[in-house]
């Protein structure tokens, strides 16, 4: 269509055929990662309620300093949010490690079509690896409540506290007064 450049020609959508909606393009920046651009994005899989979980490599804007992360998104959200990073603080063993790669294994898996990784109540697996001392972890993450909630999202990703990990913080209820 118009607009689309070698530079941002690389995008996702999810949706119905002539209801596609746009999930992330090349050249976008996110909120999760600001000053970054993304450059790429790769590997996918989706579950039935549709959750998306994809592989995309960003970079600070006008810088060759390329990261790998996973994302997801699901219909509702206005933008796709970080699961992880290369070069962010992962728990791995007592302490934390900055992993050099993140991923997961993107494709089918099952004779539905639906990537294995990443099942149907939001639990997606995921590797990371430390080229330094060559150790690799599997991680699990529930992104089941993935929804906009009450209040908004900021310090996304969040710092890792005293055990390795960033806390999170949700306010559950409604947005109607009556309830």
């Amino acid at each position: 269509g118009p607009g689309v450049t070698p530079i941002n020609e690389r995008a996702l959508y999810f949706g119905a055929p002539g209801s596609l909606e746009p999930i992330v393009r090349a050249g976008d920046r996110l909120a999760d990662l600001p000053g970054n651009v993304v450059l790429s994005v790769g590997k996918f899989a989706v579950n039935r309620n549709g959750l998306v979980v994809f592989e995309a490599l960003t970079a600070p804007a006008g810088t060759f300093d390329v990261s790998t992360s996973l994302w997801a998104w699901e219909p509702g959200l206005s933008e796709p949010f970080l699961v992880a990073q290369t070069g962010e603080p992962l728990p791995f063993g007592s302490g934390t490690k900055e992993p050099t790669l993140v991923t997961f294994l993107g494709g089918p898996g099952s004779q539905s079509g639906f990537g294995s990784q990443l099942n149907d109540s939001g639990v997606l697996l995921f590797e990371a690896a430390c080229d330094q001392d060559a150790t690799a972890g599997i991680y699990e993450v529930d992104l089941s409540d993935t929804g906009e909630s009450i209040g908004e999202r900021y310090c996304s990703p969040a710092v890792a506290n005293s055990t390795g990990v960033p806390g999170s913080l949700l306010v559950d209820g409604s947005l109607a007064a009556s309830d």
